[in-house]
């Protein structure tokens, strides 16, 4: 289960807290949420804090592919996770220098 604690709304109004809120849901968040996340408010409280985290205590958890990869002996450098990063920052490279020459001739 994947919960998203927005917090310091305190420190806004009523009306501008419920307008972040909708726009951080169907915006940063969205993609979390649309997978079965839920997002929900922390006011600063013991007892929000609480609320928000016993459910998860009896929660079956998680293992991540890095996670298996690690515990088994792979080095961190050769992990899938890290694989995609450079492979990634390789194309975005790519792409501005291919950028780069055709803005020069």
């Amino acid at each position: 289960m994947t919960v998203v604690v927005t917090m310091n709304w305190g420190q806004v109004g009523e009306a501008e807290g419920k307008w972040r809120e909708k726009a951080l849901a169907g915006g940063f968040f969205k993609s979390l949420l649309d997978k079965g996340a839920c997002m929900v408010c922390h006011d600063n409280t013991a007892n929000c804090a609480c609320s928000i985290l016993y459910p998860l205590l009896y929660k079956a958890g998680v293992t991540t592919k890095i996670q298996d990869e690690l515990v088994s002996g792979m080095a961190l450098a050769n992990t899938l996770a890290v694989r995609r990063l450079v492979h990634a920052e390789r194309g975005k490279r790519a792409t501005r220098e291919l950028n780069r020459c055709v803005n020069h001739t």
